[in-house]
């Protein structure tokens, strides 16, 4: 890997379009990108088919946004955006294990940030959820500046109390 100062010519974020339905490559590693979140950070079970649902129903959905984040044309993880009402959302961001932890989160979010203000996306504000485990996440946005605003406590029903 190139040392820090070279990140720059290095490191870059490629929005994906509508059109990676019809390639199968970029369609097959952002969805195991996905995967490998999920599975590997999350610690959830979930099918690689109900991914790949997932992510076309949303590339229908002119307000959702992917990204390959691509390291010398190579892709070394990926970022998903939201864009609210209210606010844009930062659905995920993941990078490959080995990519991690080298200052390329905080050239990557740097980068995000100004795709928000290159698309005059910057006067609602970022959300950005994390996982209560993800204690890694929690610290790099910490350091980047987020500011913890409230916490959601999920409640499973059972289904003896739905009607």
């Amino acid at each position: 890997m190139p040392k820090i100062s070279k990140i720059s010519s290095c490191l870059r974020l490629v929005k994906l379009k509508k059109t990676i339905v019809d390639n199968k490559n970029d369609l097959e590693k952002l969805v195991n990108f996905v995967y490998s979140y999920f599975t590997k950070i999350e610690k959830k079970k979930i099918s690689l088919e109900r991914i790949k649902d997932g992510i076309l129903k949303n590339l229908k959905n002119h307000r959702h946004v992917y990204f390959f984040i691509l390291w010398d044309n190579y892709p070394i993880g990926m970022l998903h955006l939201f864009l609210g009402e209210k606010f844009t959302d930062l659905c995920l961001i993941y990078l490959e294990k080995e990519f991690r932890r080298k200052g390329l989160g905080s050239f990557v979010f740097n980068l995000l940030k100004n795709f928000l203000e290159e698309n005059r996306l910057t006067k609602k504000p970022l959300c950005i959820e994390i996982n209560k485990n993800n204690k890694a996440s929690q610290r790099f946005f910490s350091k980047m500046g987020a500011k913890l605003e409230s916490v959601i406590y999920f409640y499973q029903l059972s289904s003896k109390n739905n009607i």
